[in-house]
């Protein structure tokens, strides 16, 4: 009966409550509301006022807002000689900052101090500094003085090479490829006055001056290098005119952030190459450019040359160079007159003339040449036809180079590439890094990297001094598998002036002559032709092969170079055969 009496009244609660509820919400608040408190501010000790410097100093403060919150702080650095009134009247007239301050969230901050480009003179300098609450109130003015000092940086460019050559001869070429990839320069900046440890982050101007027709001079005119000498040129890769200085498109600067550059695509002269940096105090490197009397870190004289496939311009059809040793060694030749006729006489009679288009480098073991006139030819062929040694490292590398932009090699003769004592039977040399076996000599330099890059080979076998006992390697000709190629078969005459004197097995047969794999983009041109092939490990292995690698330039497939190695010397063929070998890799090259 209670619990009855209590729920009749429970609506009643209910609705009373919720009428009291909506009167107390109609009730206003009285009174005055108080002023917003300004926020305070205050410079740390550290570090101290009227410190010296010679590099920005991290700057430490504190805020404290009783009413609220304070959002960021502002801070901005006025010469102390720059100030149009006292000091305590700039406090006092100032109300809030403007665009020309700094704004930060953070209660420190490395502050940009004005430094001169001599490093003899202080700067005295202050910071005023002011908190900012969430009412948008500033505090009063807080105010260190610092001075300052500077010692201008320095620029040092060093030239990217994946390989040590001597000079500043550099080839171009419009395209940056698979095989060419330009002139990497690299430079840095350094303060070591200013900054003995860690050195601080510099902006960087770089300009390219050029193409002059002479090495520039000591005592060079600084009035040259205007901006009128800038290199502009029109660039094929991107397929519009770029001007070679730097330029921040951001920024609209030319000051930069970058720390190297690709050069490619220049025309046939010389060139200053010139980098300036700027440190923490917008203080630029004074390496003058007046004169070229020293050694300037900053700046680089570089000689480029184009092929002349690019320019266009008339050249010697090919260029002959003979590495041939001509030594008193076992199964060698050693008279380069006979050689020097033989080849003279099958090149003329391939159809090119041989007092107008063809220059000869002959028995030259340090391949002298100069290396710029190497792309002023469409065809390359070396003659490496003794056994003795391989082609020269130095010459190596220049031909890397000379392929990368277009050029065309044809190379015959034994063991080309092939570097080491050949006193043993070597049972192979892989064109590569080391490591790769017991048995196997890894041909981990230019010679190596010449064969498996740009002739495309994997493997070379050796008879090394084995041919003596083993008539299974030996060769008796070579058997084409390419259209437009003859089968080759060898003087006898000539093969038994090498070995008669030495070898009295067989005289009739040409020894030390290696086998090759190839890489699968390549083609075999010839099958090695042995003495007893049903026993021969040699026998149809490639001895020639042909490599035209393709390449993708823009929108179109290009040929990138072209390469063929003849692992015998054409010197023992018959002399119509060499003939005919000559005249169709001659039209394969293109040059007849």
């Amino acid at each position: 009966m209670h619990i009855k009496k209590k729920l009749w009244a429970l609506p009643f609660i209910i609705v009373t409550t919720a009428l009291v509820m909506i009167g107390c919400s109609e009730l206003e608040l009285s009174g005055t509301a108080p002023d917003n408190i300004r926020p305070e501010v205050t410079f740390s000790n550290v570090p101290n006022d009227s410190s010296y410097y010679s590099s920005n100093p991290e700057v430490n403060w504190f805020g404290n807002d009783v009413d609220g919150q304070i959002i960021q702080y502002h801070y901005k650095v006025i010469l102390k000689d720059s100030l149009a009134v006292a000091l305590q009247e700039f406090l006092g007239s100032f109300s809030t900052p403007d665009s020309s301050w700094i704004s930060v969230e953070t209660e420190s901050d490395t502050v940009a101090l004005y430094a001169s480009p001599e490093p003899d003179e202080y700067l005295e300098q202050y910071i005023f500094l002011c908190a900012e609450d969430d009412d948008g109130a500033y505090s009063d003015l807080a105010y260190k003085l610092f001075a300052r000092n500077n010692h201008a940086p320095d620029t040092h460019i060093e030239v990217i090479e994946s390989d040590t050559i001597a000079g500043y001869v550099y080839y171009s070429y419009p395209y940056l490829t698979d095989y060419y990839d330009g002139l990497r320069l690299q430079w840095e900046g350094s303060d070591s006055l200013d900054f003995p440890d860690e050195q601080p982050d510099f902006e960087f101007h770089w300009t390219l001056y050029g193409p002059f027709d002479d090495e520039p001079y000591i005592g060079l005119d600084s009035s040259t290098f205007d901006t009128t000498m800038i290199y502009t040129a029109y660039d094929s890769t991107s397929n519009q005119t770029v001007t070679w200085e730097s330029y921040d498109s951001t920024n609209l600067d030319v000051w930069v952030d970058d720390e190297d550059v690709t050069l490619y695509n220049l025309r046939t002269g010389y060139y200053v190459f010139r980098v300036l940096s700027k440190d923490d105090a917008e203080v630029v490197d004074q390496t003058p450019l007046d004169t070229l009397t020293g050694e300037y870190e900053s700046i680089k004289i570089i000689r480029f040359v184009e092929p002349f496939w690019v320019t266009g311009e008339d050249a010697e059809e090919l260029l002959v160079l003979d590495f041939s040793r001509y030594r008193n060694f076992p199964g060698e030749n050693e008279e380069e007159d006979s050689n020097y006729v033989f080849y003279r006489k099958v090149i003329q009679s391939a159809g090119i003339d041989t007092l107008t288009e063809v220059r000869w480098v002959h028995n030259d073991s340090s391949a002298t040449v100069e290396r710029a006139t190497l792309i002023e030819h469409p065809l390359i062929l070396v003659l490496n036809d003794d056994w003795f040694e391989p082609i020269p490292q130095n010459i190596s590398i220049w031909f890397q180079k000379y392929l990368g932009v277009g050029g065309q090699m044809m190379v015959t003769g034994r063991y080309c590439f092939r570097v080491g004592a050949r006193t043993n039977y070597m049972d192979s040399l892989y064109y590569g890094e080391a490591g790769v076996g017991t048995g196997v000599v890894a041909g981990n330099n230019q010679q190596g990297y010449l064969a498996r890059d740009y002739f495309n080979l994997y493997y070379s076998i050796f008879p090394g001094w084995n041919f003596q006992n083993n008539l299974n390697h030996e060769m008796t000709g070579a058997t084409s598998v390419y259209s437009g190629l003859p089968n080759v078969s060898f003087d006898t005459t000539k093969v038994q002036q090498v070995v008669g004197t030495f070898y009295t097995v067989n005289t009739n047969y040409l020894p030390a002559v290696e086998k090759l794999v190839r890489n699968a983009e390549s083609q075999t041109l010839y099958e090695f032709k042995s003495f007893q092939p049903e026993f021969s490990d040699f026998d149809g292995f490639p001895v020639a092969n042909y490599y035209a690698p393709r390449i993708m330039i823009g929108e179109n497939m290009r040929t990138a170079f072209k390469t063929s190695y003849f692992a015998f010397p054409l010197y023992y063929a018959e002399e119509s055969q060499a003939i005919d070998v000559l005249t169709t890799m001659f039209g394969i090259y293109g040059i007849q």
